[in-house]
């Protein structure tokens, strides 16, 4: 191992990748004086090109031999080096290993404690020396690097895929509306709770601003701006008003009610819109009038364009499809009766192009690629690396701690507080923001734990405390502890059937804890009521939003009760897929942060101690520009474009075009370049000589191939398996970065 090259070699790497990072957390450190911090990340193209005076390297796209449990990845990558305009080019082979960190909300991985060794194939030890020397001058210095999630996930290596959960596929409740309409879902049995200081009471199991009069026998529904009421809230019908109770003049002034009183006094603004209550899970289907279809071509379906909802018919049968939640429902028509699709689902499912206005829903088509990209997703653990000293957690209880057993575990968990609090074996353990704590007694104190006890992964998805399961410790020394939680954390499972889904699908309201207001479940629980759908874009779920689903995100939301205060607390939490939301600003429940939408951050994006790789080494890793040099990038057809990085700092970027296309090391270890015709070439010397070049048929337009330009030895087997795991690396970049500015949900079809 070469160790002086090391540095340099990953300062190289860190140019090199220079991936996506999408915003900075508020806390991180400022670039250097006179750099400018990456303000729209992008990841668009290779080769890189480094140079200096005549000088120039050259690296080509790296390829992943080895992810070990997502925690350390091992890859290799083509080097090119010129030392002046007429010399030849010097071709080497730089291989890496390094930890791994990954923020998989933001599709990066960080490395860090690089180890690299770097060689030139037969060329002589001095000129090999003065080759690494060129390297070490010309490069960048850093110790740490950003990368792509996408451009390492396509190399399908890795630890297991997540293990299938038994989800619920029964259909909720599935209403439709031929004109504008709002669900409002409770999670029971509608419960009152009262409002301090009024005669009035609130509904506190339901994300909608629902309260009742028992003056009156009347509720009062906010739907946006302007109220409607009712005297049966379960059947309706529902109508605008402007009168009002006096009391509401009166309510709370905190922020909790801050929407219901700007709506006082009421004013009636247009017409009520359809009004569909529910005590169990359901979801909305609403049309512009009568339903309209459009005709996806190649696959014998149609899919309704004046809807926003996804809703696909089979040409053939008539059948009507629906998909919420990662489940797809089937119906003789939009009016229902809905049951659950047959398995499997007609073959034209798999057959959506992915530029159909629908194609999103291919990442819920069993053996879809998106499909399977979506298993993988879930699968890859957000990491972090806390300090002990630095860390704990203050857990509350509304009174004596009291614990109830986990059917079918030896595990219990508390009953009284916000807090995830177990007992096992007479110690105590809590996760709280996607780090677990321990302490010998319930009441604490806690320390960071770097030993999770095996039974806490034994409770099963019928509890509400399962979604704990998925956050582990990975590693630890004495002052750090590395932790990470998968996407089970935040409601996304694997079902049995290849797909994810979001939450369980859990439709029996009893199954519920009624004496436990302050320990709700969360939207995992229900899966229904916020239009969940998933988006390979962004690798995740993602709400219907306001207008039919409610103002905080739908999903079951409600009031909590909260021990600190002793007081209910509205807004507090609110779901959506991927977070909570309260207010009009996206909320995630694992970190109290607010963001622009629902979905935010990883849980450790907001620590602004206590997290090591949250500060300054995410920041060196994809920081454009430093007093180093600047970058810049170029998109181009297959990544035949080229970054130029110039050491000598802000303003000498250029960017280049490389003659030398997409390049590859094989696992002989020698130098193999992809052709426009699909075949391969290797380097010998100082040329490109043709790999089993395929044989020449009479007209078919290709040139002849001369037998003292082709190499008869056949190219590594794994090399056309690389080529496809680079173009879908390089896709599923181009498509996360092209989904930052793109809206929270699929695109509004036509009207």
């Amino acid at each position: 191992m070469h160790h002086a090259v090391m540095a340099v070699l990953m300062g190289f790497l860190s140019w090199s990748f220079a991936s996506a990072v999408g915003a900075q957390p508020a806390d991180a450190p400022a670039a250097p004086q006179g750099a400018t911090a990456s303000a729209a990340p992008t990841d668009q193209g290779w080769p890189r090109i480094f140079s200096k005076g005549d000088t120039v390297v050259v690296m080509h796209q790296p390829q992943v031999d080895a992810w070990e449990d997502y925690a350390r990845i091992r890859f290799r990558c083509a080097l090119a080096v010129t030392t002046a305009k007429e010399a030849p080019v010097r071709w080497g082979v730089l291989e890496v290993a390094a930890r791994t960190l990954v923020d998989a909300q933001e599709r990066q991985v960080l490395l860090t404690e690089p180890e690299a060794e770097v060689r030139f194939p037969g060329i002589a030890d001095a000129e090999e020396a003065n080759l690494r020397a060129i390297v070490r001058d010309v490069v960048p210095k850093r110790s740490s690097m950003v990368v792509s999630l996408d451009r390492v996930m396509a190399y399908r290596v890795g630890a297991p895929a997540a293990r299938p959960v038994a989800v619920n596929t029964a259909p909720p409740a599935i209403f439709h509306s031929e004109r504008e309409a709002i669900l409002v879902s409770f999670a029971g049995p509608v419960r009152l709770k009262p409002i301090p200081g009024t005669s009035l009471m609130f509904a506190v199991n339901t994300n909608w601003d629902v309260i009742y009069d028992p003056a009156a026998s009347r509720y009062y529904l906010l739907n946006g701006q302007a109220w409607l009421t009712t005297e049966d809230l379960l059947r309706g019908p529902f109508a605008p008003t402007d009168r009002l109770p006096a009391d509401m003049a009166r309510l709370p002034g905190d922020d909790n009610w801050a929407d219901a009183r700007a709506a006082v006094p009421a004013r009636v603004l247009g017409r009520a819109p359809e009004v569909f209550v529910s005590t169990r899970p359901a979801e909305l289907i609403v049309t512009e009038g009568p339903a309209e279809y459009s005709p996806i071509e190649g696959t014998g379906l149609m899919y309704v364009t004046n809807c926003e909802a996804p809703v696909l018919m089979d040409s053939k049968t008539r059948t009507h499809y629906f998909l919420a939640a990662g489940r797809w429902f089937a119906a003789p028509s939009l009016a229902g009766p809905w049951a659950g699709a047959p398995t499997p689902l007609p073959e034209g499912f798999a057959r959506i192009p992915e530029q159909s206005p629908v194609g999103y829903v291919r990442a819920s088509v069993p053996g879809t690629q998106e499909a399977m990209d979506a298993v993988l997703l879930a699968s890859v653990p957000s990491t972090a690396t806390v300090n002990r000293s630095e860390m704990t957690v203050n857990v509350v209880y509304d009174g004596p701690a009291r614990f109830k057993p986990i059917e079918g575990t030896t595990v219990a968990y508390a009953v009284n507080t916000a807090y995830d609090v177990f007992e096992v074996e007479r110690r105590f353990y809590c996760c709280h923001q996607g780090v677990w704590f321990s302490a010998a007694a319930a009441s604490g104190p806690w320390a960071v734990c770097d030993a999770v006890p095996v039974a806490i992964y034994s409770i099963p998805p019928s509890s509400p405390k399962h979604i704990v399961t998925y956050v582990y410790v990975y590693d630890s020394s004495p002052t750090t502890v590395t932790v990470g939680s998968t996407a089970g954390y935040s409601g996304q499972f694997v079902a049995a059937t290849g797909v994810v889904m979001f939450g369980l699908g859990v439709l029996v309201a009893e199954a519920l804890d009624d004496d436990c207001d302050w320990c709700r479940p969360g939207p995992w629980w229900y899966s229904y009521g916020c239009g969940a759908i998933y988006r390979p874009q962004v690798g995740g779920f993602w709400c219907g939003g306001y207008r039919w689903y409610g103002p905080y995100g739908g999903a079951g939301g409600g009031a909590i009760y909260n021990p600190h205060t002793g007081a209910w607390v509205r807004g507090g939490y609110r779901y959506g897929p991927g977070g909570a939301v309260a207010g009009r600003a996206g909320y995630n429940p694992w970190t109290d942060t607010y963001a622009a939408r629902v979905g935010v951050a990883t849980p450790y994006g907001t620590w602004t101690r206590g997290v090591v790789t949250r500060g300054d080494a995410w920041v060196r890793g994809g920081t454009r520009t430093t007093d180093r040099g600047s970058a810049g990038w170029v998109e181009t057809s297959r990544g035949g474009g080229a970054v130029r990085v110039d050491p000598r700092g802000p303003g000498q970027t250029t960017i280049v075009r490389d003659a030398d296309g997409d390049v590859y090391v094989g696992k002989d270890g020698k130098i193999y370049k992809r052709s426009e015709d699909g075949g391969w070439e290797t380097r010998s010397g100082d040329r490109w000589e043709r790999v089993n070049a395929p044989e020449n048929r009479p007209g078919d337009g290709r040139a002849p191939v001369s037998p003292a330009t082709t190499d008869r030895r056949p190219a590594p087997a794994d090399l056309d398996e690389q080529a496809r795991a680079r173009e879908r690396g390089n896709a599923g970049t181009q498509r996360f970065e092209r989904s930052r500015s793109a809206p929270a949900r699929p695109p509004a079809r036509r009207r």
